[in-house]
């Protein structure tokens, strides 16, 4: 996929999102994963509407990764924050909240 469709499918998927178009953003995204499956920004933007839709632990799995592939990027570590929260890990919660 050359990446001027990448660019055009994510910001598709962002505006499903601002929608509430859930499910066909989560479609966009996980086609997005099948042709590269490392993509930290990818992973982020599923695993943040996981979270918005209560998929917790699908959440979790995506932040993770996308966490370990791109430490820097402050939007999946609040993200990773709230997962916790919601989990009930309030210790790891904080981790990420004080980062």
């Amino acid at each position: 996929m050359e990446k001027s469709e990448l660019v055009a499918k994510v910001k598709e998927a962002i505006n499903l999102t601002k929608e509430k178009d859930f499910n066909s953003a989560g479609k966009i995204y996980v086609e997005l994963l099948k042709h590269d499956k490392n993509n930290p920004t990818i992973l982020s933007l599923l695993g943040l509407l996981y979270l918005n839709i209560g998929k917790i632990n699908g959440a979790k799995k995506l932040l993770t990764k996308a966490n370990k592939l791109n430490p820097n990027n402050p939007t999946t570590i609040e993200a990773l924050g709230f997962v916790m929260y919601n989990l009930c890990e309030f210790q790891k919660a904080c981790t990420f909240f004080e980062i």
